[in-house]
């Protein structure tokens, strides 16, 4: 944690963090909505200001309408600005935030919570990978990928949820490293989720669409990007793919197993609010996969995302699971959906 250089406008700090909000709760992804049910208010905007700066950068990679063909120019304004995000980042660590309501809230962040500035470090080796790479040559890369695409926001999240308010300081009590180690299964998890479930609606993305599953993994099954183009045309995955994807399956439930050995650690030392909304995040994802399995893995002809009402379902699980106030989390749940 860095000490406090200048004492910034509190009603500044407020409207950046209520930015942040607004940034981080954009389309609901699953990490904010289990974030929504952290207790305390400044747990919450440090989530907010950390998600919505890593937001900003995934955007300006993700609109872009052609990562295969683009030209060395394209390639090297946008590693640029990947760097200028980058030191964005570091002046916020440093207590001295450049303009911008999200550098303002971050770094009031930083003054706050025992974060280093690895989890942003990741990310932009990420986006770097993504500017240079238009596939994954293999299960390797995509892992090294996945460092900055996934376990970084992830970590952050669950510092968050491993971190008490002490004598007016919020302290985490495991190391980095340790709360690294406990993200990480979890994180590849969520991400192989992610990219089962969106391997139809990745293909919408810029002019070629992406594709986010390794060559040598479709090339093990006897597929090629071109053969997930036509799949997604013909509306209908074929044996190949779905022989392809149940192994990918059971990769994310490996991972998921591995990851939930943590929880049990997790919980002796987390406030119950913080670890409902972790379990409550693992259900859903969980959830997700059953979901793939219950479609034949055809993701082409059904979609794998979760409806509202199964993710209702999924809460009161939860609810019954962890022992948390039904009426607040409900109520809290309910909120996030009808704001949007």
């Amino acid at each position: 944690m860095n000490s406090q250089i200048s004492q910034p406008n509190a009603a500044d700090v407020a409207e950046a963090y209520r930015q942040c909000a607004a940034i981080a709760g954009r389309g609901i992804p699953n990490l904010y909505l289990a974030a929504r049910f952290f207790k305390s208010p400044v747990i919450y905007n440090a989530f907010c200001a950390a998600y919505a700066s890593m937001r900003i950068i995934d955007d300006v990679v993700d609109e872009l309408p052609d990562r295969e063909n683009l030209s060395e120019l394209q390639k090297k304004q946008l590693l640029g600005k990947i760097q200028d995000w980058l030191g964005n980042v570091r002046d916020a660590f440093a207590l001295e935030p450049d303009e911008g309501p999200v550098w303002l809230a971050l770094s009031d962040m930083f003054s706050k919570f025992d974060l280093p500035t690895d989890p942003w470090e990741n990310l932009a080796a990420a986006m770097v990978m993504d500017i240079e790479m238009p596939y994954f040559k293999d299960w390797r890369t995509l892992q090294k990928y996945m460092q900055g695409a996934s376990v970084a926001p992830a970590v952050v999240f669950m510092h968050l949820v491993l971190t008490r308010l002490e004598d007016d300081e919020y302290i985490c009590e495991w190391s980095f490293d340790e709360v690294v180690e406990a993200t990480e299964d979890l994180a590849i998890f969520c991400y192989w989720t992610h990219i089962l479930r969106d391997a139809s609606r990745d293909l919408e993305i810029g002019e070629q669409g992406l594709v986010y599953i390794p060559l040598s993994e479709l090339t093990q099954f006897g597929l090629a990007p071109d053969d997930l183009r036509r799949m997604k045309s013909e509306k209908k995955a074929t044996f190949a793919f779905k022989a392809m994807a149940e192994h990918l399956f059971r990769r994310a439930r490996t991972h998921e197993q591995k990851g939930r050995h943590h929880l049990a650690n997790v919980a002796k030392t987390a406030d119950l609010d913080r670890v409902f909304a972790l379990d409550f995040l693992i259900d859903i994802y969980s959830a997700t996969l059953d979901k793939i399995e219950k479609i034949d893995f055809d993701i082409f002809a059904e979609d794998g995302e979760l409806s509202l009402d199964e993710k209702r379902n999924i809460l009161e699980y939860t609810i019954a699971e962890d022992g948390v106030d039904a009426d607040e989390a409900r109520k809290i749940f309910e909120t996030v959906f009808r704001d949007a």
